[in-house]
């Protein structure tokens, strides 16, 4: 069926259905309808799934809503990806106009469907999957909240946004006190939240990683040794992880991240001069010197680097590669 035929069938014939045309079309093509409907035709007829979906939602089986749901949820559908908004805007407005019975069905085989479950928190990073996920959990029970919860919360706490992070944990706990249990017990242990926070230092990601290391931690001085530890293990020697994407684009938002992590001053001003001098950032540096982007290079050098130096910095720093090109 063609987009214009989609729309035309929406608008004319599916209203005029009666209770047995219905079923049968439900029989040989509604979950596909409904699927291609809000995946394939999105973009050009978005105000004809909602009023396919009222027409159907009260005929369509448990089973059929199942299946639907799980074609969102896999892979292949692509809904969560930063073009999709809109199909993740209708995701949520059909589940929330759809019947308590098929709701509850759906939710228990989420539940118990471990492979969807997962594919709801794997990427918990990306704001449109989490604001499907939310809509889902606010219609679960308590205890499903908690198992939810309790499959799911490595893969939530290494990626979700804070504000996204408050919301579910609100969902899924009794109080605040129960909480800030959790964040105490599992949150502050390095081995559960590290793999998060070497993977947000690669991306550059310092804004969001401080945000989250502020709200796994109530003391701000654990937080600052932690920062800490990061940076002097990720950044300095030959084993840096610096990628050249996060040199060029994200220097500033690094030495905030620096500048909070290191009150003293001596001790800040060692870290940033073993950094600009280890291997991988003097190949960045020499980088930006035969590429011929200099701003970059000296915004860089003038955040880094003493004012005093920067200028026999950059120097050195020209030098030397004009020598390795002339040879």
């Amino acid at each position: 069926m063609s987009i214009c035929q989609s729309g035309s069938f929406v608008r004319f014939i599916l209203p005029r259905l009666d209770d047995f045309q219905l079923e049968e079309f439900l029989a040989e093509r509604g979950v596909d309808f409904m699927f291609s409907l809000m995946i394939e035709y999105v973009h050009v007829h978005k105000i004809y799934v909602l009023p396919a979906w009222m027409c159907i939602r009260n005929k369509i089986s448990s089973s059929q809503f199942i299946e639907l749901i799980q074609n969102l949820l896999i892979d292949e559908s692509n809904i969560f990806t930063e073009k999709s908004k809109d199909e993740v805007y209708l995701c949520c407005e059909v589940w929330k106009n759809s019947p308590e019975n098929l709701k509850r069905s759906a939710l228990n085989d989420l539940l118990l469907n471990e492979r969807l479950f997962n594919r709801m928190s794997t990427g918990p990073h990306n704001p449109r999957q989490m604001r499907f996920l939310i809509t889902v959990l606010l219609d679960a029970s308590f205890e499903q909240r908690q198992i939810f919860w309790c499959k799911n919360w490595r893969n939530l706490i290494a990626g979700a946004r804070v504000e996204d992070l408050q919301v579910v944990m609100k969902l899924c706990f009794c109080d605040e006190n129960d909480i800030s249990s959790f964040k105490e017990q599992c949150m502050s242990k390095y081995e559960n939240i590290g793999p998060y926070c070497v993977e947000a230092l690669k991306e550059g990601c310092f804004e969001e990683l401080s945000e989250f290391l502020y709200f796994c931690y109530s003391d701000k001085q654990n937080v600052k040794e932690l920062k800490q530890q990061l940076l002097e293990s990720n950044f300095l020697g030959e084993n840096s992880i610096l990628r050249f994407h996060v040199f060029l684009s994200y220097y500033k938002e690094l030495n905030a991240f620096v500048e909070d992590a290191f009150e003293d001053v001596d001790l800040r001003a060692e870290f940033k001069n073993q950094f600009v001098s280890s291997p991988v950032t003097e190949n960045h540096l020499s980088k930006c010197i035969r590429d011929g982007d200099f701003g970059c290079l000296i915004g860089f050098v003038e955040t880094f680097v003493p004012e005093e130096r920067v200028y026999p910095f950059l120097k050195q720093r020209l030098l030397v590669n004009s020598n390795s090109l002339s040879q």
